[in-house]
């Protein structure tokens, strides 16, 4: 990392947020005449980008420029797809003659290799490869933009994830903002998004059929999404809490969540132990019943997966989670991880390089043994 940013990446101690986002740090290889769309980065962030090798053309635009469809080329004055060596040699060489309010107008940047380039949350960029490119870019939670990473960890994330940040990384002053916002209390906070989409008693079974029939299809997008509003449905803390979960066993909707461990993205597989992770850390009658609709075969071929895939070891971590709930449970329950030789996985996972995985499975070794005394 550049050196004056260093240490500042409020996101930095929350490995798995935003989810399926991974490290929000990239190696970038470009061609010559490749490049990005106009467009704001996400989830609240600062970025930086430093040069290796070749030349980068940005354009950054005023702050108040919040639109990025405004700067799309034309369709009735363009190629039918364009890319962006053309909205560049249309739009993009023309930013400058653009003006905004106050006279602000975009400006253009060559950067050149060992230059690095920071960009505050909330502008509006393009990026525009001039020959063949080596970058090393981020994306972070700056202190500087401190109001929209809490706002964006409160509204995107889960509880765990602001706990984290409240109680473990941020100091007084910061704590003191977080009290200070409207994001405060987090357990408080229903957005009018969410308010007007409450679920009724009457409209549950119907919603978990619709999400059964979309997690047994082969439309990628509508299997995240369901498992995103089950995660949601699922860890809420609203009296509707048991009757949807009565509801999604009753509708063999575990079997088809459980289905999710055999899924070939592991990015998919992570949402569906998440979702099952919320389960079992209710109470022992949820984890008896995921059991039940066969969780732990799929949980045992899981954690024998050998791949040198990066994510393959963070689906083993949450997989480790979702046991410890397990073994801390009834001593049937924990007997299903001896028997199904579950436990043998574990305590080679315990042997880990990666620190996170080795201490998740330390922790199912350690309930399995409180357990047996």
């Amino acid at each position: 990392w550049p050196g004056p940013i260093q240490g500042g990446d409020l996101y930095g101690s929350l490995n798995d947020f935003p989810e399926d986002y991974g490290s929000k740090r990239w190696f970038c290889v470009g061609t010559g005449g490749t490049g990005t769309d106009p467009h704001m980065d996400p989830l609240g962030t600062d970025a930086w980008n430093t040069v290796i090798k070749g030349h980068k053309w940005w354009i950054v635009y005023p702050e108040r420029v919040t639109d990025e469809e405004d700067l799309e080329c034309d369709d009735e004055c363009s190629v039918p797809i364009p890319s962006s060596r053309h909205w560049y040699a249309s739009v993009g060489i023309n930013a400058a003659r653009s003006e905004y309010d106050n006279g602000d107008r975009p400006f253009h940047i060559l950067q050149k290799p060992g230059e690095t380039i920071y960009l505050p949350y909330g502008r509006v960029h393009s990026v525009f490869n001039m020959d063949d490119t080596i970058a090393i870019t981020a994306n972070y939670g700056s202190e500087g933009n401190f109001d929209e990473v809490w706002k964006t960890v409160v509204t995107d994330g889960e509880k765990r994830h602001w706990r984290k940040l409240y109680y473990q990384v941020f100091n007084k002053e910061q704590r003191r903002r977080a009290r200070e916002s409207e994001y405060w209390h987090p357990d408080e906070y229903v957005d009018d998004e969410e308010d007007e989409n409450v679920v009724n008693e009457e409209d549950i079974h119907s919603i978990l059929h619709n999400l059964k029939k979309r997690l047994s299809g082969d439309d990628v997008n509508a299997k995240r999404e369901s498992f995103m509003t089950l995660s949601k449905l699922i860890n809420s803390d609203g009296d509707d809490n048991d009757n949807i979960l009565r509801a999604v066993f009753n509708s063999r909707l575990a079997e088809s969540i459980i289905d999710g461990l055999e899924d070939p993205s592991y990015v998919m597989v992570l949402r569906s132990l998440r979702v099952i992770g919320h389960i079992v850390s209710g109470s022992n009658e949820n984890a008896q019943a995921m059991i039940d609709a066969g969780l732990m075969p799929k949980m045992q071929a899981l954690l024998s997966q050998d791949s040198n895939e990066p994510t393959l070891q963070l689906v083993k971590k949450e997989a480790c989670y979702v046991l410890t709930n397990i073994a801390g449970g009834t001593d049937e329950q924990t007997n299903e991880l001896l028997k199904k030789g579950i436990l043998n996985r574990v305590i080679e996972l315990a042997y880990s390089s990666n620190r996170g995985l080795r201490k998740e499975a330390i922790w199912v070794i350690a309930n399995v043994v409180s357990s047996l005394d």
